[in-house]
């Protein structure tokens, strides 16, 4: 049977009620003495549970707008998933060419390629060749010996981000065998389309849990949000946040095998699962720049790392042994 994988970052929500598939609730508020009521949501998004908690005092009002939210978390779905077939890089992925592309799939390439370019190629989505190999490797064939170097260079040859054209709503591979994945900032980027929708709308006291989170606005108790963040060992300390978000990426999430040495973030460079770092969280003010700079964080040096979120207007945490660096 194949081993089920899952590309969850580790970020926790301290305090945060066990949620039911959709729920509310009632609390009063302690500013304002007014009645507000918790509508929650939890599902799968690009294969990461996911939750959603809103705080309004209009209970319809609110459970309407969560509907909406997630019709459009289903579109983005059939935009950026990889285990849907007729998903936009799905397609992308088979013909090597997409054309006519949504609005929304260009943005998040030139996004993912903008991170490419401040993180001088630690990230990269070109990099789904090398998952397809050790996936094949260590999970398919129940082989537990290493892959051979020669096998990785050649993968890592499909590796190359600037080889992803973009003109105008069309997209080309330069190589057939190229393929891409977004599950290293596509799940940011719905975090943070789901947050200004919800702003639009007047919704002001929102978490969203998409993979990575965003914390919209203050808690009920007129405080920042405190979420946890998570390394090998578990909780190891929690950031507050107000209007921002969270990732935390590590390679003990989705490993291949017992070791753990090989797992499902790769640095680009060497064709091997990045472990330069035990854990590396980003708080930022979009969700998909701290999705893909603590997934990119995991193959670059700390300088490098500082640099990129000074350039993005982040903070950077490395954890290792349950301790908290902030660099």
């Amino acid at each position: 049977m194949k081993k089920n994988i899952s590309r969850r970052r580790f970020v926790g929500v301290i305090g945060l009620c066990s949620l039911g598939a959709v729920s509310t609730g009632l609390y009063n508020s302690l500013q304002k003495e007014q009645r507000l009521y918790v509508s929650k949501w939890e599902g799968i998004v690009l294969g990461a549970p996911s939750k959603i908690e809103i705080h309004h005092h209009n209970k319809l009002l609110a459970q309407n707008i969560l509907s909406s939210v997630l019709k459009d978390i289903n579109y983005y779905e059939n935009l950026f998933s990889l285990y849907k077939t007729n998903s936009q890089l799905s397609i992308l992925n088979r013909l090597a060419v997409l054309r006519d592309a949504e609005e929304e799939f260009i943005t998040l390439l030139l996004n993912s390629k903008k991170l490419s370019e401040v993180t001088k190629g630690a990230f990269d989505i070109t990099v789904q060749p090398l998952w397809n190999l050790y996936e094949k490797h260590y999970i398919k064939e129940s082989n537990n010996n290493s892959i051979s170097i020669k096998k990785i260079e050649e993968i890592k040859k499909l590796v190359n981000w600037e080889n992803i054209i973009i003109k105008k709503s069309d997209v080309y591979l330069k190589n057939k065998k190229m393929s891409l994945t977004l599950n290293g900032i596509a799940q940011g980027w719905i975090t943070d389309l789901v947050a200004l929708k919800l702003k639009n709308k007047g919704i002001n006291n929102v978490l969203i849990d998409l993979g990575e989170t965003y914390a919209l606005g203050k808690h009920r108790e007129n405080r920042p949000w405190h979420i946890a963040l998570r390394g090998k060992d578990g909780i190891a300390g929690k950031v507050n946040l107000v209007n921002k978000a969270v990732a935390t990426s590590g390679g003990y999430g989705t490993t291949f095998e017992k070791t753990g040495k090989n797992h499902h973030v790769f640095n680009p460079k060497t064709g091997l699962s990045a472990n330069r770092h035990e854990a590396l969280s980003i708080v930022a003010d979009s969700a998909w720049i701290a999705d893909g700079l603590s997934t990119a964080g995991l193959s670059m040096t700390k300088p490098a790392i500082k640099k990129a979120a000074v350039y993005f207007n982040a903070k950077a945490y490395i954890i290792k042994n349950n301790i908290i660096e902030e660099i």
